[in-house]
């Protein structure tokens, strides 16, 4: 390939990754065709994060698919593969490409056996997880691997250990690290799991929880944790709540300095909506508020497979 057409490649590769990070997809999806045209490793990767970006993972993994017979030998074909396989519950399929990259040449070793241990743990497969996790030696990745080791500790039964880690972790926040911001949450629910098993209330555990939300922000793995804690049915009249809350805040509070009230919007399974508004009084309450009206109140899907319980909260609005 000469120098043009590298140039070239280049050229369109970059513009495809802006178009990636802006969210303009239909442009994405032009120069990723152009791309596979030129023959540019990156092209099945861009075209296959505009199906992402939507969840639509079938898709994402149908492109890679093509990735990987047009250019076997390109890890990263191999990789996110692997990675859209597993957000299809697909994991014995996503090992196994993950196992073909690592097979690849130039293939980042570190980074494809971290998401394997990751994967290994969704599966409950724990001890693949720590020999993977052994394997894992750059220092950019450390956080992430001491992480998935918490969880992987505590599933095999090691919860000395895994405690000891996860509370090591938790103090050693890394500010502006979207990675370690994404999976610290996982660390705290492991932690309040262990706790639990140690014998520690279920007070003190869900006040440890709030504190960490209140912290660190919304974090999945952490509000399941809670709605577990409440013990919460499944009902057949529950519907997916959408609702829109404002805060008043009393004036010896710590952000009445930026505003005297602030706006947050919850998503909340319950099977009506004075119980929702009850649930997020819950995390309201816990944020020593004066007084909290409901702004709006959207119903925005019925029979979900969740127990009742809040599932998603913003960020504040101050204002």
């Amino acid at each position: 390939m000469d120098d043009i057409a590298n140039k070239r490649i280049e050229k369109l590769t970059n513009q495809g990754l802006e178009h990636l990070e802006a969210e303009r997809y239909s442009e994405a999806i032009q120069v990723a065709m152009k791309l596979e045209e030129a023959k540019g490793p990156l092209a099945f990767y861009i075209a296959a994060q505009v199906f992402a970006s939507s969840k639509n993972f079938r898709d994402a993994v149908s492109t890679m698919r093509r990735g990987v017979l047009k250019r076997p030998t390109f890890w990263m074909n191999w990789y996110f593969l692997g990675i859209y396989l597993g957000q299809l519950n697909k994991f014995e399929e996503a090992l196994a490409a993950y196992e073909q990259a690592l097979l690849c040449p130039l293939a980042n070793a570190d980074m494809i056996r971290l998401n394997m241990a990751f994967l290994s743990i969704a599966c409950k497969e724990f001890q693949a997880a720590l020999d993977y996790l052994d394997g894992v030696e750059k220092p950019s990745l450390q956080s992430g691997a001491d992480q998935a080791r918490v969880a992987a500790l505590e599933g095999v039964g090691r919860l000395a250990e895994a405690e000891e880690l996860a509370e090591v972790l938790l103090k050693e926040r890394t500010e502006g690290d979207e990675e370690y911001q994404k999976r610290v949450g996982l660390v705290a629910a492991a932690l309040a799991r262990i706790r639990l098993q140690k014998g520690r209330s279920k007070e003190e555990v869900r006040s440890f929880l709030m504190h960490f939300l209140e912290e660190f922000g919304c974090s999945t793995p952490v509000l399941f944790e809670i709605v577990k804690l409440e013990e919460l049915r499944y009902s057949a009249d529950s519907k997916y709540y959408r609702l829109a809350i404002v805060s008043k805040l009393p004036m010896d509070h710590p952000w009445y300095r930026e505003a005297q009230a602030y706006g947050i919007v919850y998503d909340v399974v319950s099977d009506s909506e004075e119980r929702a508004f009850e649930m997020v009084m819950v995390f309201e309450s816990a944020a020593g508020v004066e007084s909290v009206d409901v702004a709006s109140c959207k119903i925005r899907g019925d029979m979900p497979e969740e127990p009742m319980g809040v599932f998603w909260f913003s960020e504040r609005f101050f204002g």
